[in-house]
């Protein structure tokens, strides 16, 4: 059978809906046989007043271990570590890598209902293919 889409890419920040967003990447991937990108933007973390000065090379290192890690639950994946900022990242590898379909999750409280987090609603906006965004019930 052939795959409804040719190249899936799902968004992973380790959280219960990118978890999801993986889940229905790879449930869309088996129905055929398309490809599948996972995709996780490490950004670096605030720097204050030079009070902290982390090496920045280990802390990136430790984020693609982890990444590595979870990517490997998933076989036929292909893992795909971006650094810097979430929104420049993806649309610029979204421009180049030109998948099909892009899933992402949205993982607000009760107070974010009403609106999708910022780099989701930025995908939904601005990507040049499809988005699904996956909604994780949320534990009261």
């Amino acid at each position: 059978m052939v795959s409804p889409y040719a190249h899936i890419a799902c968004c992973y920040d380790g959280s219960a809906a990118s978890e999801g967003a993986v889940a229905e990447g790879r449930r869309l991937r088996d129905l055929g046989n398309g490809r599948l990108s996972v995709i996780h933007v490490y950004h670096d973390p605030p720097l204050y007043g030079g009070m902290y000065d982390p090496d920045l090379g280990a802390i990136r290192e430790d984020a693609r271990k982890w990444f590595e890690q979870r990517a490997a639950a998933w076989p036929g994946a292909e893992p795909v570590f971006l650094v810097g900022s979430p929104v420049v990242e993806l649309d610029r590898w979204n421009a180049e890598a030109e998948p099909d379909l892009l899933i992402t999750g949205v993982h607000h409280g009760a107070t974010h209902r009403a609106v999708l987090g910022s780099v989701t609603s930025h995908l939904v906006h601005h990507s040049p293919c499809p988005v699904l965004v996956i909604r994780v019930p949320e534990a009261d």
